[in-house]
C-alpha cells in the first residue's frame, strides 16, 4: 500500500515483531495479507474493539485459512497497527475482548470456575482442549469437530457490516462471503487438533463438541471488559453513519466447555 512504514524491527525471515521460529513462508503470506489490508478499515475496527483475528476474517480479500493460526495474537495487533501511526500511537480496543466474536477467536474465554482463561496462540488452546478430552480416556482413531457459539455473536456482526457497507461499500473486500466465527475458529483448530490428537477428522461417531454460551448475569459481573467505545461519528460521500457502542450488546466473555 502506497505511503505505508515498514516496521524497523526485523527478527528471523526478515519479518517483523516477534515471529515464531517455524512457519516462514506461513507467517511471510500472513504479513503480506495484513500489509494488505485496507488501512482506514483496520484503524476503524481497532478503535472499535474489534480483533486481530476478526480483522482478517471480515477485511482481507484473502481467504481466512490455517495459516493464521501461525502467528501470535500480538504479533497480529502489531503487524495491523504498524501500517497506521495514529493507530500505532494511541490506545485500542483491541486488546480487550472483541466486540464481534466476544474472544473466541483471541482464545479467551471464561471456565466453570469464572475465571477468565488466555491463551496467546492457537497451540496453547489445542493443548488446553487435548487435554480436556484425553482426561476422559476415550479411544477413538477419527473425530468431528462442532462448535456453538451464543447468537449475540451473529448480532454483533450484522451491525458491523452495516456500518461498514455504509462507509466501504465499494470495496471489493466488503463484497466477500465472510467466514464465520465457528467456521473461523474450526479452521484455526482442526490441523493442529489432529496432530495432537493422533487422530483423523472426518464424520466419525466421536465428536468435540466445543460450545460457547453467553455468561449468566453472575458471570458477566466477573468477566465484564473495560470498553468504553466513544460514539463514533463518520461522514460518508452521501450522509453521515454512525456506529457506537449501543450497537451492540455489552462485550462479556464466553461460558466454555467441551
Amino acid at each position: 500500500m502506497s505511503g505505508e512504514k515498514e516496521p524497523v524491527a526485523v527478527e528471523s525471515a526478515g519479518l517483523p515483531n516477534g515471529l515464531v521460529s517455524h512457519g516462514n513462508s506461513k507467517t511471510r503470506r500472513v504479513y503480506e495479507t495484513a500489509r494488505s489490508l485496507h488501512t482506514g478499515a483496520v484503524k476503524d475496527l481497532l478503535s472499535l474493539g474489534v480483533c486481530e483475528r476478526c480483522i482478517f476474517r471480515l477485511v482481507s480479500v484473502e481467504a481466512f485459512d490455517s495459516d493464521i493460526s501461525s502467528v501470535l495474537t500480538s504479533t497480529l495487533r502489531s503487524w495491523l497497527k504498524s501500517g497506521d501511526d495514529e493507530t500505532s500511537s494511541s490506545e485500542s480496543s483491541c486488546s480487550g475482548i472483541c466486540i464481534v466474536c466476544l474472544g473466541i477467536l483471541q482464545f479467551v474465554f471464561s471456565d466453570v470456575k469464572k475465571e477468565l482463561v488466555k491463551s496467546d496462540s492457537s497451540s496453547d488452546y489445542v493443548a488446553r482442549i487435548t487435554d480436556l478430552v484425553k482426561q476422559d480416556r476415550h479411544e477413538f482413531d477419527s473425530f468431528g469437530l462442532e462448535v456453538s457459539v451464543p447468537s449475540t455473536i451473529m448480532e454483533n456482526e450484522r451491525a458491523l457490516l452495516s456500518y461498514l457497507k455504509g462507509k466501504y461499500s465499494t470495496e471489493v473486500w466488503l463484497q466477500r462471503d465472510k467466514i464465520s466465527v465457528k467456521d473461523a475458529l474450526k479452521v484455526l483448530l482442526l490441523d493442529q487438533l489432529k496432530a495432537s490428537l493422533g487422530a483423523e477428522s472426518d464424520s466419525s461417531s466421536f465428536h468435540i463438541r466445543l460450545t460457547y454460551s453467553k455468561a449468566s448475569d453472575e458471570a458477566q459481573g466477573a468477566s465484564e471488559t473495560t470498553h468504553e467505545s466513544k460514539r463514533r461519528k463518520t461522514d460518508a460521500e452521501n450522509g453521515s453513519n454512525c456506529i457506537s457502542e449501543n450497537s451492540f450488546e455489552k462485550v462479556y466473555v464466553c461460558m466454555f466447555n467441551t
